[in-house]
């Protein structure tokens, strides 16, 4: 009788475990966009000079400023900066990835410009991923530009 208790017992047990293991829902999450821009990122960033020309990165608490140049012979800008407002980013933990999208300066409420950062130690790069002009979204295949650092 002891012995008929025990396999019932075991096989219940075993049933029991199986039904557990393929009965456990898997959820999957939408990354979440977080408002501003993150400590990580924010701060000046700039190219190594090259034939005088240097390329900067202003990032601000909610202000993404891209590729000011500057031409060290002149001591000048030599180009507007390209500004995204209103900016929201997510970044897995763990990751060397960012991604940041907001307003174009030029075309605020019409356009946003997406844009993937590769952090690496005090260094980044960027490259635009896409755009999404008045709800109409268009990938973007760019190559990442050169490395900037801390300045």
């Amino acid at each position: 009788m002891q012995v008929k208790h025990h396999w019932y017992l075991m096989a219940a047990t075993v049933v029991l475990a199986f039904t557990g293991v393929f009965s456990i829902a898997t959820t999957t999450q939408a990354a979440t966009w977080h408002a501003g821009t993150p400590t990580a990122l924010r701060g000046v960033w700039r190219t190594k000079t090259a034939h005088s020309m240097r390329y900067y990165i202003h990032v601000g608490k909610s202000t993404y400023n891209d590729e000011q140049v500057y031409d060290t012979k002149t001591h000048s800008y030599i180009t507007d900066p390209f500004r995204l407002t209103q900016v929201v980013y997510h970044h897995k933990s763990g990751s060397h990835y960012y991604y940041i999208k907001g307003a174009h300066n030029t075309e605020p409420g019409t356009k946003k410009v997406y844009y993937v950062v590769h952090k690496v130690g005090n260094k980044l790069k960027e490259r635009e991923y896409g755009q999404s002009v008045k709800g109409h979204y268009t990938k973007i295949s760019v190559k990442y530009g050169p490395w900037h650092y801390k300045a």
